[in-house]
């Protein structure tokens, strides 16, 4: 048994139940504390699962497209999805924690993770990613990320890492997403207006 993983599932389960019955949300709060025990909780539960993961990340739409996914998935399969928590690993990590067993079982066939342009890169390095889907890349928020080309290079070094029977779902017509498709060695879908007339 690993007693770090369990107290921080315990920690986390706990703190969801308080949140819950006082009606303060906080959905990002139980990963927090929990990840605080056991870094390695959102890696644990991932391996341990081993769901078929697909990561969603761009400055804009990875909501929408998260969700639509989801929806269609649901339909045949059960899916996890951090619907409710935040999009950052701490929100991965609440939306596991109140979703599984105390020793970290889950009982889904799908992850649909939706993923911060700047927490991707640590997502990346605690779930192994079946498909990753690359919407957009646009300033945003500079006073966190900079500028776009520091967050495509944090990009690049997921891409770089996928593994060969992973897809990457690129956008073609946005440049710095489109460039990424060089350095990946896992199999490439674009996706793109097929027209350059827009009325």
């Amino acid at each position: 048994m690993d007693f770090r993983l369990t107290a921080a599932l315990l920690l986390g389960k706990a703190i969801f139940k308080i949140n819950t019955l006082k009606g303060t949300g906080g959905t990002a709060a139980p990963g927090l504390y929990a990840l605080k025990i056991d870094p390695n909780l959102v890696k644990k539960i991932s391996e341990k699962n081993k769901l078929k993961s697909i990561v969603i990340s761009g400055t804009n739409g990875k909501t929408t497209t998260s969700r639509i996914l989801y929806d269609i998935i649901s339909k045949k399969y059960k899916v996890i999805h951090n619907r409710q928590g935040s999009n950052l690993l701490r929100g991965i990590a609440s939306t596991m924690i109140t979703s599984s067993s105390v020793s970290g079982k889950l009982n889904y066939d799908y992850a649909v993770w939706e993923s911060d342009e700047a927490a991707l890169l640590p997502i990346s390095q605690n779930i192994d990613i079946d498909v990753l889907v690359l919407l957009n890349l646009f300033r945003d928020q500079l006073d966190r990320y900079g500028e776009i080309d520091s967050t495509r290079k944090k990009w690049q070094e997921v891409v770089e890492n996928l593994k060969s029977n992973s897809t990457l779902v690129l956008n073609a017509d946005d440049p710095s997403v489109n460039y990424l498709s060089k350095f990946t060695k896992s199999k490439k879908i674009f996706f793109g207006l097929e027209t350059t007339k827009i009325d």
